[in-house]
């Protein structure tokens, strides 16, 4: 199943909370305004409207404190807290601006082969410590400015703008070979993994981003069915 477009997170909503706030609050506090100088002559009304600007300061300064709560929110959300890695909805966020830029722009799709028996056999933890080694690795392995997120389980993904299908297809090659080159170290002992990868160009007929991750899945899949260990 490919991955879509996830719903907003509660740092999103919170976020569009605290803007209103602010909106709000800076009407009221300019309608003090407003009324303080038309009401000049009326101390009373005045001390009052002082007491509303201070108030509003206090409210402003609360929704600045939340302000920054919800950016370092959105940071944490955007990692993949086992891997480091962007998550599925970084990866959405980025590679949206990047599909929206006319230039070239290609998409690989990495899932692990076998990876349920790593699970099976040794257990979640023994799992986890694969997937961590497995992202070093690729990491050490792509280009500046590419993108290398988590999407879900075993599955990860590569965008990689200004780069046409030969550079996609050279960088997944090196990729599974430096998977396949050397076992993972593991508190199991050593442990056999590889990749299969699919690789797609956006062209004239790639509609969005969707469509360009469909293709990359089509062709992971591909990959699978011809032996696994292989780009497609």
């Amino acid at each position: 199943m490919t991955a879509r477009l996830p719903p907003p997170t509660p740092s999103d909503q919170l976020a569009q909370v605290t803007l209103a706030a602010r909106q709000e609050l800076a009407a009221i506090q300019g309608y003090a305004e407003m009324l303080t100088e038309e009401l000049a002559d009326r101390p009373e009304i005045i001390e009052d409207l002082g007491h509303i600007r201070v108030a509003g300061d206090k409210l402003t300064q609360l929704v600045a404190s939340l302000e920054e709560q919800v950016a370092h929110a959105r940071d944490l959300a955007s990692v993949d807290p086992l891997t480091g890695v962007a998550n599925r909805r970084a990866f959405f966020e980025i590679g949206q601006l990047a599909f929206a830029v006319d230039a070239p722009l290609c998409l690989v799709l990495l899932d692990l082969d076998r990876f349920k028996d790593i699970n099976d056999t040794h257990g979640h933890i023994v799992g986890d410590e694969v997937l961590r080694a497995v992202v070093e690795r690729c990491q050490r392995g792509i280009r500046n400015g590419d993108t290398l997120a988590r999407l879900a389980g075993d599955e990860f993904v590569l965008l990689l703008p200004g780069a046409s299908r030969d550079i996609a297809l050279a960088v997944a090659q090196r990729l599974r070979a430096k998977m396949t080159r050397q076992p993972v170290h593991t508190s199991a002992g050593l442990i056999t993994v590889t990749m299969s990868l699919g690789v797609a160009e956006r062209d004239d007929d790639t509609a969005d981003l969707q469509a360009l991750i469909e293709a990359a899945d089509e062709a992971m899949y591909a990959a699978k069915r011809t032996g696994r260990d292989r780009v497609a």
